[in-house]
């Protein structure tokens, strides 16, 4: 049994343990329910529907996006810790269901109160997963004595999604096409029952806990530990901070095709390539990552998504557009390095809430950024916010890669807490 699987406290009893065929299983089951979690079909076309359908301004559709992170702040840890606590799959599960309703009231409302209220299910639906679905992986791979592979796997596993987004890019705007703005969100509530369905098939992996502590006690311990390691604070932080980065393409790439004059329909062809090159960031990441080094890749992070956005702010021409893939590269190749490291030095009982603190931060920095960026670009245009979000990137990464850089490796190299014997 690994190292990590021994960091506190007594193993759950041996009849509750899975086979290690079904922890084999379990990776495959893993894959699919990744595919379909992302397989959303108003990928594509949900700030057309909020602006068409819903009559709202770009400002509005980020205005609204503020209650919805802030739900996810309230949320975010106590469903980390439900996770740590009850189990992980059982959290994927009743995420998926709650999605599944979130999904079915956003596509049938039809005033602003109803949209809120689809925003409030959909927040609490999506904590559900955040965290619990890597540290079930991470813990799946531990138990097998394979956490080394976790990067790869992790960066299938992030692949998938973006084979998923491809999919829903092209059938989703497709179907909004030849129907409704409103049809691909309603398709998306079935597809995320299914993925419900496929959860329930996952085995809970081993990990240690502490005689079951309550879900309060688990999420104390999990935020003092995320505080008190450097290390782990400045990563975390910067996760996060990547997470809310990543959102700016998916809210302004609609405006930005309407802006040029580009077709409904074929918005999901023009946004598949971003995701393609998300496909070949997430697979190839882990490699690029012990070729040059996981520090100088993570250094390198800010100063390609930096550039990105450079060059968005001050090329004002359709053709600028082909910077939309290169960014979705950068972001993508964050995802399975990042996760890799912030797993590596989190203690196993309190991995998924210790992941999910990380989530709530992404949310904080949310609630400010998107409607920011929204009324800056509804005033001053596309290209002034993405000069703003240039700026939001260098000061995060002032505020958390220096001082991780400042650390030094000797300082990052063991998780926190893990034993050296």
């Amino acid at each position: 049994m690994s190292a990590r699987l021994e960091d506190s406290g007594p193993t759950a009893p041996p009849h509750d343990m899975p086979s290690r065929r079904d922890l084999e299983a379990n990776i495959r089951t893993f894959y699919i329910y990744r595919f379909l979690s992302n397989l959303q079909l108003w990928l594509p076309i949900w700030v057309l529907y909020l602006q068409q359908e819903r009559h709202l301004t770009l400002g509005q559709v980020t205005a609204l996006d503020a209650p919805f992170w802030l739900v996810v702040v309230v949320a975010e840890v106590p469903t980390g810790a439900f996770a740590d606590r009850y189990g992980r799959r059982t959290s994927l599960v009743v995420g998926s269901v709650v999605l599944a309703a979130a999904y079915t009231v956003f596509g049938l409302a039809d005033s602003y109160p109803l949209l809120l209220a689809s925003y409030g299910l959909w927040a609490i639906g999506m904590t559900f997963g955040n965290g619990a679905d890597m540290a079930l992986l991470y813990d799946n791979l531990a138990a097998l004595g394979h956490e080394d592979d976790y990067a790869r796997v992790a960066g299938r596993a992030y692949g998938l999604l973006s084979v998923a987004a491809v999919v829903a890019l092209l059938v989703g705007a497709t179907l909004a096409d030849a129907t409704r703005l409103d049809v691909p969100v309603l398709a998306s509530a079935a597809i995320t029952l299914v993925c419900a369905g496929v959860a329930l098939r996952l085995k809970e992996p081993p990990h240690r806990r502490d005689a079951r502590p309550g879900i309060w006690r688990t999420a104390r311990a999990g935020a003092a530990e995320a505080w008190r390691e450097p290390h782990l604070r400045y990563m975390l932080a910067f996760s996060a901070a990547l997470t809310a980065v990543a959102m700016v393409p998916i809210l302004l790439v609609q405006p930005y095709l309407a802006h040029y004059g580009a077709p409904v329909g074929s918005f999901g062809l023009l946004q598949a390539p971003a995701r393609l090159g998300a496909i070949a960031a997430a697979l190839y990441a882990y490699r690029l990552s012990n070729r040059i080094g996981e520090r100088r890749f993570i250094l390198a992070l800010p100063l390609w998504i930096g550039a990105c956005f450079l060059v968005l702010a001050a090329w004002d021409n359709a053709f600028a557009f082909v910077v939309f893939p290169m960014l979705a590269l950068g972001l993508s190749a964050a995802n399975p390095v990042l996760s890799d490291y912030l797993n590596r030095h989190t203690l196993a009982a309190r991995r998924a809430t210790v992941l999910s603190i990380g989530q709530l931060f992404g949310s904080l920095l949310m609630i400010g950024l998107e409607p920011a960026l929204g009324a800056i670009g509804q005033a001053a245009g596309l290209q002034a916010a993405f000069l703003a979000s240039l700026g939001f990137v260098a000061a995060i990464t002032a505020a958390t890669v220096v001082p991780w850089a400042l650390l030094g490796a000797s300082r990052q190299r063991e998780p926190a807490g893990a034993p050296t014997g």
